[in-house]
């Protein structure tokens, strides 16, 4: 597996500021886009990379893989986001009948009458992305302590908190896609 710290030229580490790796993508993109006479190859490593340390829940499961640690990608709903897991599929699912009606919907009328439930829903899909925010900005808050103890020592726990991570980023995304649809 190749290190993704390393190909963008940055420490080792949990915390990345959103400015440094940015300036650290465009300055390698300048020298390995294929346009600029680069190896797509390569700019595609660097592409992967990149999108892998944007992420905090990809960022924090390679700091666990180049720490040593084997990660198991797959598994379930991790406990502390059961509660969320069941009203963000619910919501999820709301706003799919709603669109489904909407398109259904004969006259401007019935899309009309369809507008109110819409607007609740919008508000309802902003509070659950705000929701999934917080809880993802407060796990990436521990990121601080894992690399304090090292990938060897917090193994477990940082595992299931990376796991936590994909679900959020996942619904995170489901949730700014029906918004989306929503708000036009």
């Amino acid at each position: 597996m190749e290190d993704a710290f390393k190909r963008l030229g940055l420490e080792r580490g949990l915390s990345v500021d959103e400015g440094e790796l940015r300036a650290a993508f465009d300055r390698h993109c300048a020298e390995m886009h294929p346009d600029a006479g680069g190896d797509p190859e390569e700019f595609a490593r660097l592409r992967e990379a990149h999108a892998i340390l944007r992420s905090p829940a990809k960022r924090l499961r390679h700091w666990l893989e180049t720490g040593g640690v084997a990660w198991e990608a797959g598994g379930s709903v991790p406990d502390m986001l059961m509660g969320m897991f069941g009203a963000i599929g619910e919501l999820l699912q709301r706003v799919d009948g709603l669109t489904e009606n909407k398109a259904a919907a004969r006259s401007a009328l019935g899309r009309s009458l369809l507008e109110r439930e819409g607007m609740e829903l919008l508000a309802e899909v902003e509070g659950r992305m705000d929701a999934v925010r917080g809880v993802r900005e407060e796990l990436a808050g521990r990121f601080e302590e894992f690399a304090s103890a090292g990938a060897q020592v917090c193994a477990g726990e940082a595992a299931e908190v990376a796991r936590a991570l994909v679900f959020l980023e996942k619904w995170e995304g489901q949730l700014r896609e029906r918004w989306a649809g929503l708000a036009v």
